[in-house]
């Protein structure tokens, strides 16, 4: 989904449009490489309450999370040979 997020669009409507919100836990530099500190939309939430950035939720379930330190641990355990 990344890859479909247009940040200079999307800045440019929310600072044209004062009725705008946008509310994401996409952004485009998931995508493109780049640093979220570089991020156009990233620094225009800082200072416009009206951009709403969250972290992916869509994962954060108990069995995820239980996956995840399974996998975690497996991990651990054969980096250091336990």
């Amino acid at each position: 989904r990344a890859g479909l997020v247009d940040e200079i669009a999307i800045v440019k409507e929310i600072k044209s449009k004062p009725h705008l919100t946008y509310r994401t836990d996409v952004m485009a530099f998931e995508e493109d490489g780049s640093s979220m500190q570089d991020s156009l939309l990233w620094q225009e939430s800082k200072q416009n309450q009206r951009i709403l950035i969250t972290p992916h939720m869509g994962g954060a379930n108990k069995e995820a999370i239980d996956l995840c330190e399974k996998e975690l641990l497996r991990y651990f355990l054969k980096k250091t040979k336990i």
